[in-house]
């Protein structure tokens, strides 16, 4: 059984609101939040370097920070691009349960700390629109990417970028999740 939560928080003039949604279990599939992901909590060699770069991964508990244990710290060393790691979607041991359909609504979402000393992003290649989020030293979001499949491709990807070639870049991701529609859990 899984469980996962989702807080909101939002400052105004007149004051902070909260909300906190909690969801046990696997969402049924009409909802569009069943995750299609295989060990989207095991994240050990989940993203391939790529252009010569390497990975190494170190296992991380965030639970002060994200509320659960398992994520794993990525370090990226070398390479001639600035794209430094890659999540695919068809890759196992952390590929989808099912094909992509073609013009169909996807989200993808994951915990993301840039724990490096430079300035990195995040980028999803395949589904349309692929516009990057920036992350600087020290921030940690929940990233997230909606769009429609592509007609040449079958898969995606999630790019973790340095802002140039020669920069390495660490960072730590927990709960991988991909799903049809636009509703995260």
């Amino acid at each position: 059984k899984s469980t996962y939560v989702d807080t909101q928080i939002n400052a105004s003039a007149n004051g902070i609101q909260t909300n906190i949604s909690r969801v046990e279990g696997l969402i049924p599939k009409g909802a569009g939040s069943t995750n299609l992901i295989t060990s989207s909590e095991e994240l050990n060699g989940f993203a391939a370097g790529t252009a010569g770069s390497t990975t190494a991964y170190v296992e991380t508990d965030m639970t002060s920070e994200w509320g659960f244990k398992k994520s794993v710290e990525v370090r990226t060393t070398g390479g001639t691009s600035t794209i430094k790691a890659v999540w695919t979607s068809s890759s196992l041991p952390h590929m989808m349960v099912e094909p992509m359909t073609i013009n169909t609504k996807y989200i993808a979402s994951m915990w993301v700390k840039n724990t490096g000393q430079t300035t990195m992003s995040i980028a999803t290649n395949g589904l349309l629109p692929d516009t990057p989020t920036t992350l600087a030293p020290g921030e940690s979001i929940r990233y997230q990417s909606v769009g429609i499949r592509r007609a040449d491709y079958d898969w995606f990807q999630i790019h973790f970028r340095a802002t140039a070639a020669n920069q390495d870049i660490k960072f730590r991701v927990g709960r991988l999740m991909v799903s049809r529609g636009d509703l995260l859990s």
